[in-house]
């Protein structure tokens, strides 16, 4: 999972764009469940700012509130 973090700074960087739309366009056809993980482990390491932004991003892909996100991540 880290790896995958690296290459999406890397991109983020590389191209200036904002990497709350690297995440949009990287897990747009990703499973719910991975997403979640991915959350989870930002918040995790401390990063709320960046998981809040995931999960509005997830929110937003769903194009609805997904509150057993909430739970998984809480």
């Amino acid at each position: 999972m880290r790896a995958l973090e690296i290459d999406l700074e890397a991109r983020f960087f590389a191209k200036g764009m904002k990497k709350i739309d690297i995440f949009i366009a990287d897990f747009k056809y990703t499973e719910l469940h991975s997403l979640n993980h991915i959350i989870k482990e930002t918040m995790e390491r401390g990063d709320i700012t960046t998981a809040a932004m995931y999960f509005l991003s997830l929110q937003k892909l769903c194009n609805k509130r997904i509150p057993s996100v909430l739970e998984t991540i809480a």
